[in-house]
């Protein structure tokens, strides 16, 4: 059981700096983004702990696969037998901390 929300840390990852400085208060949000802002802030507000950071994007693989999978699809959750070989991989190696170089 996770218990009450006031207990709750969550840790969040984005390698988007525009959207990890909008989450914090930062820099000017667009009205087109101010209502999901608001959306995340009122979620998180009861929470003991909630963080969000960047990450470069070959850190965020698994989530930009799940990401492309669930649109593709068309459905709000996936199930393990739903991922493709691709995810599963990428899944694997994350798991077992396989380093991924950032390219220029």
């Amino acid at each position: 059981m996770l218990g009450s929300s006031d207990s709750l840390q969550i840790l969040s990852e984005s390698d988007s700096t525009t959207a990890v400085a909008w989450a914090v208060g930062k820099g000017h949000i667009p009205w087109a983004a101010f209502r999901d802002i608001r959306l995340l802030h009122q979620l998180t507000a009861p929470l003991k702990e909630w963080k969000i950071s960047h990450v470069y994007r070959e850190g965020n693989r698994v989530a930009d696969c799940l990401a492309a999978a669930q649109s593709e699809i068309g459905v709000s959750y996936l199930q393990p037998s739903q991922l493709g070989n691709d995810i599963k991989e990428l899944i694997w190696h994350d798991k077992h901390g396989t380093i991924h170089l950032r390219s220029s």
